[in-house]
């Protein structure tokens, strides 16, 4: 390379850590480069979430590498992925610049080759870490790798396999996950006492009830219950399926004010009274949170003089976080004697619930759609090959399949179809006032007859919902769906769940396909 090439090559190299660097204010108020500790608080995404969690360390990092490192963090920032996914690859990646100046000292990036990374995966390999940790740091030094390609600092093409050796593939169904029966009666009988605090019985029903991350719950608004329409909504923010923005998406949970659902909405209407009055006790910053209250404590003294519950009240203000809700189960069984079927105490973690409540929706009869919907998950791939853990039989689901999308027709009083700029099988007056309706939105292949809480934002989760019109001058749009449809039932004939999900697609496509040509017919004979 002669001396022109170099120096244009490193300038290239210059400016570019220059425009890596110039993220940092977009991350935190006082970021310095040099530093080791980065507080991104531009990133905190709630007055429940901890400092800790939205700070990264390099302090552990060798001195040598910890530059490098930045900027790959930089660059993971730079293409949108989260603080989180960012936070624990500086931990993975860690891991094995460590074992290379163990057993490299001296080699630079830049010489890493083939043989260096066979070294390591062997090192992998007898480490006793679980297979999914094992799994993250294999992957994670291929996106570093990968990342930082032509950086003068790493070799010009990626050394690792492309291939994850330490893929879980099925065994990411870890059966730990799912909380046995036997334990979760023990801990709803444990939650459902008087004399448990409030704020403890509403966390714990909320994720209970329906399927959440601990994040969406603490992260609940002060106003996230309301009525509506006659019954209650509830609102969950969600920032995992986002794209990592601050700003949460709103989950929108419906309920009616009756059997355990009355009891949910009882427990969140008495913590929003408790909370408010909390209120002017915080910092502005801090006020507006579902989950304010003033801690109540085990009596430590009195549960292992007498061996029974009490709780004392400190007068010490809190704003739950993640950290408070472990400590929570955590102290419940161990406190209350959750045991297992061996007699052992059974702590949980509130993750598990979410695993829980998805596994058990699958069993009776929810489509992957419908749980896509509830948990604010962008795809079906996660609820089927992780959150399931029932190997249930074909037949046993789409039998409860059937029953739940057969009560769900047997709702409609109409099936209205929208063509040449009316909507077919609807009194002329219902016609005229639903197009002016506000809450009415035109879609691209018909109309929503009402939007107020919809956050469906894909076409096929619109053609279950009641309040959806199929335009029928699109009926060779939907003709097609169902050609679609039918190749997609032939594809998944050896993965049970993803058939019945292309079944229960194919017959939605094939009703809008009947009630268009229906309707048309009946309109044509009327001209």
């Amino acid at each position: 390379m002669n001396s022109k090439a170099v120096l244009i090559k490193e300038d290239y190299n210059t400016d570019m850590k220059h425009q890596m660097q110039r993220l940092l204010p977009s991350l935190g108020v006082n970021i310095n480069f040099a530093d080791d500790m980065w507080l991104c608080d531009k990133l905190k995404r709630s007055p429940s979430q901890l400092t800790c969690h939205c700070t990264l360390y390099f302090s552990n990092v060798p001195g040598r590498f910890k530059e490098i490192v930045k900027y790959f963090v930089l660059k993971r920032f730079e293409d949108g992925k989260s603080f989180e996914c960012i936070s624990s690859g500086i931990r993975h990646i860690n891991t094995f610049l460590i074992f290379l100046i163990e057993k490299y000292p001296g080699l630079e990036l830049e010489f890493i080759d083939r043989g260096i990374i066979l070294d390591y995966k062997s090192y992998i390999e007898q480490s006793k870490w679980q297979q999914s940790t094992k799994e993250y740091k294999w992957g994670t030094l291929n996106v570093f790798f990968d990342t930082l390609k032509g950086w003068d600092e790493l070799p010009t093409k990626n050394p690792t396999v492309k291939a994850n050796p330490f893929n879980r593939d099925e065994s990411k169904k870890y059966d730990y996950k799912y909380i046995p029966e036997f334990v979760l009666k023990q801990l709803d009988d444990i939650f459902r006492r008087k004399e448990l605090p409030l704020y403890q019985k509403t966390m714990y029903w909320i994720m209970r009830s329906f399927p959440s991350r601990v994040s969406e719950v603490v992260g609940a608004q002060l106003d996230c219950l309301k009525p509506f329409n006659g019954n209650w909504v509830l609102f969950l923010p969600s920032w995992k399926q986002n794209g990592g923005y601050i700003i949460p998406e709103l989950r929108t949970l419906h309920m009616k004010y009756e059997g355990h659902c009355k009891y949910l909405i009882d427990l969140i209407r008495g913590q929003q009274k408790v909370s408010k009055a909390l209120q002017h006790r915080l910092e502005q910053e801090k006020r507006g949170l579902l989950f304010t209250f003033e801690e109540a404590r085990i009596n430590v003294y009195k549960y292992k003089k007498a061996g029974i519950v009490t709780y004392d009240n400190p007068n010490v203000l809190h704003i739950a976080n993640r950290q408070i809700v472990s400590r929570l189960l955590t102290n419940i069984s161990t406190y209350f004697k959750v045991k297992d079927e061996n007699g052992l105490i059974y702590v949980i973690t509130s993750h598990q619930l979410r695993h829980n409540g998805i596994t058990d929706r699958l069993y009776e009869g929810f489509s992957p759609v419908e749980i896509k919907y509830m948990t604010a998950q962008k795809s079906d791939t996660m609820i089927l090959e992780s959150y399931n853990h029932m190997n249930l039989m074909p037949d046993k689901i789409a039998s409860k399949q059937a029953l739940v999308h057969a009560k769900s027709q047997d709702a409609d009083a109409f099936t209205p179809v929208y063509f040449k700029g009316r909507i077919l099988n609807l009194d002329e007056q219902v016609e005229k006032r639903l197009l002016k309706n506000l809450r009415t939105h035109r879609l691209k292949h018909g109309i929503c007859s009402d939007v107020t809480s919809c956050q469906n934002d894909k076409r096929y989760e619109c053609l279950s919902c009641r309040h959806f019109i199929p335009d029928a001058n699109d009926l060779d749009y939907f003709e097609n769906e169902v050609l679609q449809w039918e190749r997609r039932t032939e594809i998944y004939n050896t993965h049970p769940f993803k058939l019945e999900n292309a079944i229960y697609n194919l017959k939605l496509n094939r009703d809008i396909v009947n009630r268009i040509k229906e309707m048309a017919g009946t309109e044509a004979k009327s001209i």
